[in-house]
């Protein structure tokens, strides 16, 4: 089996795949045949996007409750 490169504050060094889990987990070692990976996050297109969805819905539900305020206190007139 190949061997694996760790390293530790500049340190490298070679050791068996199993030995460089342990060291990783326990002893804070970073594997160096590890690819930096990108966040799973929206991108800021998304986030805009979203950002501008959300407030239409909360003008809307706004609109929404306005209109149903305005239709009782009609209602509540006609009763008069």
């Amino acid at each position: 089996m190949t061997k694996v490169e760790i390293e530790k504050r500049g340190r490298v060094a070679k050791v068996h795949p199993r030995v460089a889990d342990m060291l990783v987990q326990r002893h804070g070692y970073l594997r160096r045949d590890m690819q930096a990976q990108q966040p799973a996050g929206p991108t800021p297109e998304e986030l805009v996007a979203a950002q501008q969805r959300a407030a239409e819905a909360r003008e809307r539900k706004a609109a929404e409750a306005a209109a149903k305020k305005a239709a009782k206190k009609a209602e509540a007139k006609g009763k008069d």
